[in-house]
């Protein structure tokens, strides 16, 4: 799992970027917990402590999310992957 910060070209907007290799998540069988903060973040609109999911991406070997608000939350985001980690 990585998580990395970016900025949109020619804008002041910041993402985070949370990559997932899929053959991991299937191996430690976190998918329902995948899907569970997919759903939860994509509330993050509602409130302004939790980041907001702006858009999610699959490819054959990743799940990628991006995170919209992530200037002030980005380390919200990496806690958040530290937990899932743990």
């Amino acid at each position: 799992m990585q998580v990395l910060l970016a900025q949109q070209i020619g804008t002041n907007q910041y993402y985070a970027i949370k990559a997932l290799k899929k053959d991991v998540v299937l191996e430690d069988d976190d998918v329902e917990a995948t899907m569970v903060e997919k759903r939860i973040l994509a509330l993050g609109c509602e409130c302004h402590f939790v980041t907001h999911l702006h858009s999610s991406f699959t490819s054959e070997v990743s799940l990628l999310k991006l995170f919209t608000g992530v200037k002030t939350n980005y380390f919200v985001v990496i806690i958040s992957v530290l937990i899932f980690v743990c």
